[in-house]
Parts: structure tokens; C-alpha cells; sequence
């Protein structure tokens, strides 16, 4: 195909929003292919072998995950005007709160794809570092994002975070495939 005829990619961002404004931002970010790469989701047995609670579910993290998990929790020393709030890492996504503060006084300030993009590159280049490869994709080529606009909608979208183990099995991201 040449460049002409390349079908053009619809953008899923909103139209004239500023990405690097002040404000809290939810998204998802997928592995490649859906494929189950930073660990899994453990059900505690408990009594009869039902897990009764959110706390009877917890994250197993891989290699991968641990460094998918350093990479996120250290993102503040590149982005100095962030703030990180709650994450769930899942086997096979990603999903986060993350505040841009413009106060912070990085200028010029970063977008959140900026921000998304560079967490990205650096959690890939360091799994396939720990791989002893190179080119290997961990991402899929996107990301979600929901723009945060109030209070309620942020205690919506970190009860789903908080939940997010004990759904995994009803869980539109979930795929039973690892490596």
C-alpha cells in the first residue's frame, strides 16, 4: 500500500481537548495481542474454596509485572508534574489514574500522550532487557483514556480498579492466554 491509499486511523482522543491541561485522566493500556504477560489473578480459598471478598483476590505479578509496576511507580521522576493515584495491574492491561498538575512548572508541559508513550517505551526496553532481545512488543499501539471530571465519576472509576481482580474472569480485557 502506498500512502495514499493507507485507510486513515480514526482518533479515539476528544476533538480540541488540551491532553497536557490540569486534570485526572483513567486509562487502559493493553498488552500486545491480549496476551497474559505480567502475571495472575489469585483467588485465597476460604472455608468451602469460595473466595468471599475483594481481599481473597490478589495480583501475582510476573517478572514482567514487577518492572511494568517500578516503571509506573517511578514515572514521577521523568514527569515532575504528575500525580499518581490508584493502578490495578492485570495480566494482560493496565488501568490507572494518573493527574496532570501544570502548577508544576515543566514546561513546556507534557500531554498525557507524552507521558503514556514514554512509560511504554521504558517498561518495554527493560522486559526485553531482562529477555536479552530487542524488538519485542509488550503493548498493543494505542491506549484508553477517560478524562476524570468530578468527584463521583472518580469514585466510580477507582471502586472498578479495586475490583478489578475479583471481575477478572467477567472482565471484557479477559483472554486465558499466556506465553
Amino acid at each position: 500500500m502506498t500512502t495514499d491509499t493507507l485507510p486513515s486511523r480514526r482518533t479515539i482522543r476528544l476533538q480540541g481537548y488540551d491532553y497536557s491541561s490540569s486534570g485526572m485522566y483513567f486509562v487502559t493500556i493493553c498488552t500486545q495481542d491480549r496476551i497474559c504477560l505480567f502475571g495472575e489473578v489469585i483467588g485465597k480459598t476460604v472455608g468451602a474454596g469460595l473466595c468471599l471478598a475483594l481481599n481473597d483476590y490478589y495480583i501475582k505479578l510476573s517478572q514482567y509485572g514487577e518492572i511494568i509496576e517500578e516503571q509506573w511507580i517511578s514515572l514521577p521522576n521523568l514527569f515532575p508534574n504528575i500525580i499518581l493515584h490508584e493502578y490495578v495491574i492485570m495480566p494482560n492491561h493496565f488501568h490507572a489514574i494518573i493527574e496532570i498538575d501544570t502548577w508544576a512548572g515543566q514546561s513546556p508541559a507534557p500531554t498525557l500522550g507524552n507521558i503514556i508513550g514514554s512509560f511504554k517505551s521504558i517498561s518495554t526496553k527493560k522486559c526485553n532487557k531482562m529477555d536479552n532481545i530487542s524488538g519485542q512488543k509488550i503493548w498493543q499501539r494505542n491506549y484508553y483514556e477517560h478524562i476524570i471530571r468530578n468527584e463521583k465519576s472518580y469514585n466510580n472509576i477507582t471502586d472498578y480498579i479495586a475490583n478489578n481482580p475479583i471481575n477478572w474472569q467477567s472482565d471484557d480485557y479477559y483472554i486465558n492466554k499466556t506465553i
